[in-house]
């Protein structure tokens, strides 16, 4: 069972933070409003930032608020404690990182700012949650997968429920 100490912001090994806008697909720098993965930022879009160059680039990976001056890390990922190995962040747009989830794969511990940070794509991705649609009448919940119903739910009406395929129900 993982712990939470809500003074830390963390639970130990786990850590899920807020989606980012878009993700880096190069190195950028770290100033300035600017297109990233054909998505042109406006003032304080969240940014993951995970194509630094070289190790000692990589220090500066994490996710950022976009700025017409100088970036800064997003408040959930700027001190040692925000963030362990297997943290995950959404991207929500770009023409090749949209729906798509990020996980911090360097090994603890590391320190945010001192320690390079290395991110790689999870398998999961947000497109199979938006391809979910649920149909809910009476007495009955249907959950499709684009277009296809697959599961359906039924309420007896004597406190009962029932589920199957569809057709079966």
């Amino acid at each position: 069972m993982s712990t939470v100490d809500r003074r830390f912001g963390v639970a130990e090994g786990l850590a899920v933070k807020a989606p980012c806008r878009v993700a880096t697909t190069a190195a950028i720098t770290l100033s300035g409003l600017q297109t990233i993965d054909a998505i042109a930022l406006a003032e304080g879009d969240p940014v993951l930032v995970k194509n630094q160059g070289g190790a000692a680039a990589h220090v500066d990976n994490g996710p950022y608020l976009a700025s017409s001056g100088a970036w800064q890390r997003r408040v959930d990922f700027d001190s040692t404690r925000d963030a362990v190995q297997g943290t995950r962040i959404a991207v929500i747009e770009g023409s090749t990182n949209a729906n798509t989830e990020w996980w911090v794969s360097t090994v603890n511990p590391f320190v945010i700012g001192t320690d390079a940070i290395a991110f790689e794509q999870t398998g999961w991705s947000v497109a199979l949650a938006d391809a979910l649609q649920f149909t809910v009448g009476a007495g009955y919940m249907t959950i499709n997968y684009n277009g296809i119903p697959f599961l359906k739910v039924v309420d007896d009406g004597g406190g009962a429920f029932h589920f199957g395929i569809p057709s079966e129900l």
